[in-house]
């Protein structure tokens, strides 16, 4: 409030100096003073985005790389990797994790994680067919994490639906592969 009060009267006194004395000092000093109460205004009318309210998807879990993170691009086969969120209250988050694997690799499912590694994620069956497979996990506000581990190379496209989102916040896709 004070800045904008300062702004102000800085504003009138240098517009007073320029109707009194036309030069190009007064001007700047008009303009400077002017663009600061504009600086002022629109910080202060501009919606606020609490910290509390943010997703966050940091680059390591208590499993290794975090998948979420957008630092993870390619995934080792059989390399575990977290799954971890840390969701602001009063909000979820769904992932729809869908791939599409190679037929190689004598593994019947494209992924699987230690049940008790799993902390805040409840997950829907997972779905195999003709090379595609498909799982969606939903979190609660907090910390979620668990371990993954991918057993057949392909493309992993990730959907991650933030609060109450119909359609994906954001997607990501990230290349499995064996180790050479």
């Amino acid at each position: 409030m004070l800045a904008r009060f300062s702004a102000v009267v800085i504003s009138i006194l240098t517009a007073v100096w320029l109707a009194r004395a036309p030069d190009w000092e007064p001007l700047i000093a008009f303009l400077a003073a002017f663009g600061s109460y504009v600086g002022i205004e629109i910080k202060q009318r501009s919606p606020k985005k609490d910290a509390s309210s943010i997703f966050l998807y940091p680059d390591s879990g208590r499993h290794g790389r975090n998948l979420l993170s957008n630092s993870t691009h390619e995934v080792i086969v059989d390399e575990p990797i977290s799954l971890r969120a840390e969701i602001p209250p009063g909000t979820k988050l769904h992932l729809a994790l869908k791939a599409e694997l190679s037929s190689a690799g004598g593994a019947s499912g494209g992924w699987s994680y230690q049940v008790d590694t799993v902390m805040n994620w409840t997950s829907s069956s997972y779905r195999a067919d003709a090379g595609r497979a498909e799982q969606h996990f939903d979190a609660e506000a907090g910390l979620a994490d668990m371990r993954l581990r991918f057993h057949r190379s392909g493309q992993l496209t990730i959907e991650g639906f933030e609060g109450t989102a119909q359609s994906a916040s954001w997607r990501r896709v990230v290349v499995l592969r064996q180790e050479r």
